[in-house]
């Protein structure tokens, strides 16, 4: 079956939103000035297999590619069926995101 174009399109940017809203509602009730001004963070919607579908827009551009190592460390120490529907992860490990975190 083939998708429609148009259906492709309102559910890409759909996913696309959900990340987005995430990190605007993080920002929102962060206490941190690094969150809440600089956008110090990253936020992402992922499969069940952990594989990435949809990153936040706006975050500093070194987090593109820093969400990938957390979530790999996550299902390392957790696995697959460690997650929940609604589960959510900070890692803080000192050498998983090579970001700030990796600093102290």
């Amino acid at each position: 079956m083939k998708a429609h174009p148009i259906t492709v399109e309102v559910v890409r940017n759909a996913v696309v939103a959900y990340a987005d809203e995430m990190a605007n509602v993080l920002a929102k009730s962060a206490y941190n000035m690094m969150i809440y001004e600089v956008r110090d963070y990253c936020c992402g919607l992922l499969d069940v297999k952990g594989r990435m579908i949809s990153q936040n827009r706006g975050g500093l551009p070194i987090f593109l590619a820093d969400l990938g190592p957390a979530v790999e460390d996550g299902i390392a120490r957790y696995g697959l069926n460690g997650f929940k529907p609604g589960d959510i992860r900070a890692p803080r490990r000192r050498f998983t995101a090579k970001a700030c975190s990796s600093a102290r």
